[in-house]
C-alpha cells in the first residue's frame, strides 16, 4: 500500500473515529458525527485518488454502514413515529408467526419489511428495537454499492482512462454515503428506504441481463418483483414509470440511432399488471377509487386551514434551518440536472445511458409535487429512490465533460482533471453533512427521540400504575416495550398517531385546559421545547409543570419526565 493510501486511511479513521467519541459523549450525532466524517471523506478521496478500486470501496462502505448504525444506536428509541409503529409490528409477527394481526389498508397485507424485522431478530436472537439495526446496515452498505453500479453502468461503451473512471466510481460512492436522507432514513428505517434498494437493484437487473434473456435473469427477476410488490407503496409505481418513459427514449432515439436491442416494453405492461394487482386487489389499496379520490381532492382543493391555538404558537422554521434542511437535496437536484442534461445531449445514443436517464428522472420527478406544491408525498423519504441514479450522474458527467472537452491532452491532465472531480464531490459532501438530514437526531432542529431519562419515566408508570397515564402525543406514542404494546390495543402499529380513545396530549396543552380534564395520572417533560402533536409541531405559551405541581401530587421524578397523580 502506497504511502498515500496509508495518510488517506489514517485520516478517515481518525475523523470518524473523534466523531463518535464527540457523539458519544455529549449523547448527541450533532455536530461531532458531521465533521468527523467531513474529516473522513478527506481521507477517502485520497485513498480513491491512489489505491486500488477495491480497497477504496471497502473503506467507503465501512463508512457508510457505521455512519447510519451509529445514528441508529446512540439514542435510546428509535427515532420517530414510523419505526416504532413497524417494529410493533414485527413483534406481532415475531410472538404470533402469523401477518394475520396486522392491520392497514397497504401493510396489513404487503408486510415484507415487518416480516424481515422479524426474522433477523428470531435468527439474531436480539429485542426488535435492536434487531431493527439490520435496516441501517443494509442501506448503509447497498445505496453506495448500486452508486457504484450505475457508474458501471454508465461507463459502459465509453472510452475513458482507467484512473478516471475509478475516481468516477469512487466518487459516486461516497455522495452516496453521506447523502443526507439516506443518513435519516436509515436511522429511522421506514419501508420507503428499504425498497429503495430493490428499485434500484431491479433497474440494473433490467439493463444488465435483457439482452440474455437467461433463466438466471427471470429468476433474479422475479424475487426483485416480489420484492417490489410486498416493500412498500411507491417503488413498482416508480419502477413502472421508468419503464415506459424507457420505451419513449427508446422509440424516439431508434430513428436516428438505429439499435437491435428490443425496447422493453413488454416488461413495461408486464409490470403495469402487477402494479393493477398490487393497488387494487392484492392489498386493496385503491379499492372502489377511494383512495384516488382521497389524493385528487388533496391536490385540487388543499387541506383546510386549521386555527392558531389559544396557548400555543406553530413552529416555524427560520431561514437557515430551511437551509440546512434542504441543502442535500437542492445541491444534489442542481448538480445532477446539470449532469442529467449534460449526458442526454452527448450520449443518448448509448443503449445503457438510457434507463439511467429514465430512472433518474422519474424519481426526481416524483418529489417535486411536495416539494414545490406541498401537495402528494413527503419529498424528503422519496428522494431516497433517487440517490443512487443522482450520485452516479454528477461524476460520471463531470468526468465525461472534462474528456470531451481535452480529448488530446496529454497523460498529465488526466490527475489534474480527477482532482476537479474530486473537488466538486467534495462540496457536495459538505452540503449533505451540513444538513439537518444527516443528523437524524436534531431533524427540523429538535429531536425525534426520548431520552434515557425519558425512558425510565415510562417504564415506571408501565410498572407501577395500572390507569391511564396521559402524555403529550409523542411521548404517548413512543414504544419502549414492544412485547407490551405488541400484546395492546391495534393502535400502537399506526404510523400516524391519533389521541381518539387513548391517554394522549394534545388539545388540552394547545388551549390549556388540562387541568379542567381531571385526569387522574399525567406525565410532563420538562426539558421539551417543540411538542408534536395534532395538527403539527407547537410551542406552549404556558409552563404546564407550574400547574401541574400546584394541583396535583408529583409521585415521580427523572429529571426529563415528572409524573404527577390528582389529589383524590
Amino acid at each position: 500500500m502506497e504511502r498515500r493510501s496509508k495518510l488517506g486511511l489514517t485520516i478517515a479513521a481518525s475523523g470518524f473515529s473523534a466523531g463518535i467519541l464527540h457523539a458519544h459523549a455529549v449523547g448527541s450525532l450533532s455536530p461531532g458525527l458531521p465533521l468527523g466524517t467531513t474529516i473522513a471523506t478527506v481521507g477517502l478521496l485520497v485513498l480513491v485518488w491512489s489505491e486500488q478500486l477495491s480497497i477504496s470501496l471497502s473503506a467507503i462502505v465501512t463508512l457508510g454502514a457505521l455512519y447510519r448504525v451509529v445514528a441508529f444506536a446512540i439514542p435510546p428509541t428509535l427515532l420517530n413515529f414510523d419505526p416504532d409503529a413497524h417494529a410493533v409490528r414485527s413483534q406481532i409477527v415475531l410472538q404470533t408467526g402469523s401477518t394475520k394481526d396486522l392491520v392497514g389498508v397497504f401493510y396489513g397485507t404487503a408486510a415484507a419489511f415487518d416480516v424481515h424485522g422479524a426474522q433477523i431478530a428470531l435468527l439474531t436472537g436480539l429485542p426488535i428495537d435492536d434487531a431493527y439495526v439490520f435496516y441501517p446496515l443494509a442501506i448503509g452498505v447497498g445505496i453506495p454499492l448500486l452508486a457504484l453500479l450505475a457508474v458501471n453502468v454508465l461507463f459502459r461503451s465509453i472510452d475513458l482512462p482507467t484512473h478516471s473512471k475509478r475516481i468516477g466510481l469512487g466518487c459516486a460512492a461516497i455522495l452516496a454515503v453521506v447523502e443526507a436522507t439516506t443518513i435519516q432514513y436509515g436511522a429511522a428505517p421506514v419501508p420507503v428506504a428499504y425498497s429503495a434498494l430493490f428499485l434500484a437493484a431491479i433497474v440494473f437487473t433490467i439493463v444488465s441481463f435483457l439482452p440474455h434473456r437467461t433463466w438466471e435473469f427471470l429468476t433474479v427477476l422475479a424475487l426483485f418483483s416480489a420484492a417490489l410488490l410486498t416493500s412498500a407503496k411507491v417503488p413498482l409505481l416508480l419502477f413502472v414509470a421508468i419503464l415506459s418513459v424507457w420505451v419513449v427514449v427508446d422509440s424516439v432515439t431508434s430513428t436516428q440511432h438505429p439499435s437491435p436491442r428490443q425496447t422493453p416494453l413488454t416488461f413495461t405492461l408486464l409490470f403495469g399488471v402487477l402494479l393493477a394487482l398490487q393497488w387494487m386487489y392484492i392489498t386493496e389499496f385503491f379499492s372502489f377509487g377511494a383512495g384516488a379520490l382521497a389524493v385528487l381532492t388533496k391536490l385540487v382543493i388543499g387541506e383546510a386551514a386549521t386555527r392558531t391555538p389559544p396557548a400555543a404558537t406553530p413552529y416555524s422554521k427560520g431561514l437557515l434551518e430551511k437551509l440546512l434542511g434542504l441543502s442535500n437535496i437542492l445541491s444534489l437536484l442542481v448538480a445532477g440536472g446539470i449532469a442529467w442534461l449534460y449526458i442526454a445531449a452527448t450520449r443518448l445514443s448509448n443503449e445503457s445511458v438510457k434507463p439511467l436517464l429514465a430512472a433518474s428522472a422519474v424519481t426526481v420527478a416524483f418529489i417535486i409535487p411536495n416539494l414545490v406544491f406541498g401537495s402528494g408525498p413527503g419529498f424528503q423519504r422519496v428522494f431516497v429512490y433517487a440517490v443512487p441514479f443522482v450520485c452516479a450522474l454528477i461524476p460520471t458527467a463531470l468526468l465525461l465533460a472534462l474528456n470531451d472537452n481535452h480529448p488530446r491532452l496529454p497523460i498529465p491532465y488526466i490527475p489534474q482533471g480527477s482532482a476537479i472531480v474530486c473537488g466538486a464531490i467534495f462540496l457536495l459532501v459538505i452540503a449533505n453533512l451540513g444538513s439537518m438530514g444527516a443528523t437524524p437526531d436534531r431533524v427540523g432542529g429538535h429531536r425525534f427521540y426520548l431520552t434515557q431519562s425519558e425512558v425510565e419515566g415510562k417504564h415506571f408508570t408501565n410498572a407501577h400504575i395500572s390507569d391511564n397515564v396521559y402524555m403529550d402525543m409523542y411521548y404517548g406514542d413512543e414504544v419502549v416495550n414492544f412485547q407490551r404494546a405488541a400484546r395492546g390495543p391495534e393502535y400502537h402499529q399506526y404510523t400516524v398517531p391519533h389521541s381518539w380513545g387513548r391517554p394522549l396530549l394534545s388539545q388540552e396543552l394547545l388551549t390549556r385546559n388540562l387541568i379542567a380534564q381531571q385526569y387522574s395520572y399525567v406525565a410532563y417533560r420538562p426539558t421539551v421545547d417543540v411538542y408534536r402533536l395534532s395538527g403539527g409541531r407547537y410551542r406552549l405559551m404556558w409552563d404546564p409543570g407550574n400547574v401541574l405541581d400546584k394541583h396535583y401530587y408529583k409521585v415521580y421524578s427523572s429529571g426529563g419526565s415528572n409524573i404527577y397523580r390528582r389529589p383524590q
